[in-house]
């Protein structure tokens, strides 16, 4: 008998051992994207859908304040964004190249407005651990170029301007660079390991739910009192 309980114990012991694996592979296994962004500020407020294709890539962004849609389409090593505005005219085509890490290595932005059209063409340079380092910008003939630096990880300064973060806290989906990078422009090239606490003079805040997804950022002007508040809506599967 004394056997026989120390086998049903032992099983009982696998059996929870194999039920807490799966629940942590099936956790584990769930993707969640935001798919909805509340944006507002003291002066105006928007609105953000945003789609996936079937790879999980960002496929387009509508904004309904302006009734804007961004589309990203991927052919190759080459992102082709067209910007369309609510009376169906194209404002913006702009062609992304990417290297073999997947890094963003060049940029054509093409924008139009009437019979005027700006041509911005950008070159990026990434060290070995493929951190962003410069961006080399040339419009209408002018070149402007902007030096990123580095610490541990986390870009530390650029274009005069200095960074901090909360060394706890890993970057993700909704964080500073994600809001001022994918939301304005469809791709994100600052890749950091932590969470944005200050960029230059602004502040920046979020909260998460409880499986630590940021749920809202809130970036603080101290200059004016300003806050730009971002609410994120995510869908899983």
């Amino acid at each position: 008998m004394k056997k026989q309980k120390l086998l049903l114990f032992a099983m009982l012991i696998v059996f929870t051992a194999i039920f807490v694996s799966c629940k942590k592979s099936n956790k584990s296994s769930v993707q969640c994207s935001i798919t909805e962004v509340k944006a507002n500020n003291s002066a105006d407020s928007e609105d953000i859908k945003l789609e996936y294709d079937t790879d999980k890539r960002l496929s387009s962004l509508f904004y309904a304040g302006s009734s804007t849609k961004r589309t990203l389409v991927y052919e190759g090593k080459f992102i082709i964004q067209t910007v369309v505005s609510a009376s169906g005219s194209v404002n913006e085509v702009d062609t992304i190249a990417t290297d073999a890490d997947g890094l963003v290595s060049t940029e054509v932005w093409h924008f139009m407005s009437g019979s005027n059209a700006v041509i911005e063409y950008d070159t990026m340079t990434y060290d070995a651990n493929k951190q962003l380092i410069k961006i080399v910008q040339l419009i209408a003939g002018v070149k402007q170029i902007t030096n990123y630096t580095w610490d541990n990880g986390d870009l530390s300064s650029a274009s005069g301007d200095t960074y901090t973060y909360y060394p706890d806290k890993k970057a993700s989906d909704g964080d500073f660079f994600w809001t001022t990078e994918v939301l304005r422009q469809g791709i994100r090239q600052i890749n950091c390991k932590h969470l944005c606490k200050n960029s230059g003079i602004f502040s920046v805040a979020y909260t998460f739910d409880k499986d630590e997804k940021i749920t809202s950022t809130t970036i603080t002007d101290p200059s004016s009192a300003r806050k730009y508040q971002y609410n994120y809506t995510y869908t899983c599967n």
